[in-house]
């Protein structure tokens, strides 16, 4: 809970009426490159499984074509500054706004970014930008001493998902990136709650569960169901930290 809340609610109501009076209408600020900044800024700040989805769709209706091809070409130029978790180590959300925010961080990778696109506030990114500042070098890190080198967020394919996925990777224990182990496949969340403790189904901590029908499809709605219940036959191991999501439509 934060006071600010409310501030940037109402601020958000006086923007849209200006926003009328100058006739400044989405199609003018939802461009291309507004949501290949939008992924950029995304993949800076340790990433969202979620975020795929959501600019995806939020492109398609603004006659944009982003795809997960977009993610990954972007997830290998921009590195991991917001030392916040769960993808960093120390601090949370709140640290990071008084460490300058959103303006601050943007302020460190503006090489990255297409500042001369308008905005909703002003006509250009630059102008947007301009005077911002990092107040806590351990909260937005610097660009020589990233939290990690690439974007927080990865794209699949292989076998299980021939059209794509993507894994917040860079939560994930450094040990689950490369496993190799049985696969456990549950059809739906409700089976996998009634089931999992099931000794018949063999799980220990080298397993990998398998959630099938849980994406944005098949939820309906990608569901947070990224935290499976852990059974109680591997303490909890055989899940990790780690989530994927199928791909929109």
């Amino acid at each position: 809970m934060d006071s600010g809340h409310d501030r940037m609610a109402a601020k958000a109501g006086m923007a849209i009426v200006d926003l009328v009076h100058r006739d400044r209408r989405l199609s003018a600020v939802l461009t291309r490159d507004a949501f290949e900044d939008a992924v950029t800024t995304v993949l800076g700040l340790g990433g969202s499984t979620n975020a795929v989805i959501h600019l995806i769709a939020m492109a398609g209706r603004a006659g944009v074509k982003l795809t997960l091809d977009d993610f990954d070409r972007i997830a290998r130029t921009v590195p991991v500054l917001a030392n916040v978790r769960p993808g960093g180590q120390t601090y949370l959300m709140e640290d990071f706004h008084f460490a300058g925010g959103l303006p601050g961080f943007l302020s460190r990778i503006p090489d990255l970014l297409h500042l001369e696109r308008p905005t909703v506030s002003y006509d250009t990114m630059r102008e947007q930008l301009d005077g911002a500042r990092v107040h806590n070098d351990d909260v937005i890190r610097p660009r020589d001493n990233p939290v990690a080198a690439e974007g927080g967020v990865a794209v699949l394919r292989g076998n299980l998902c021939p059209d794509g996925a993507v894994i917040k990777h860079i939560s994930a224990e450094p040990h689950l990136l490369k496993h190799t182990g049985p696969a456990v496949v549950f059809d739906d969340y409700r089976t996998m709650q009634r089931t999992i403790n099931d000794p018949d189904l063999g799980i220990t901590a080298d397993s990998v569960l398998v959630l099938r029908n849980a994406g944005p499809k098949g939820g309906p709605g990608m569901p947070s169901t990224a935290c499976c219940p852990s059974p109680t036959t591997c303490s909890g191991r055989a899940c990790g930290t780690w989530s994927a999501s199928p791909t929109p439509g």
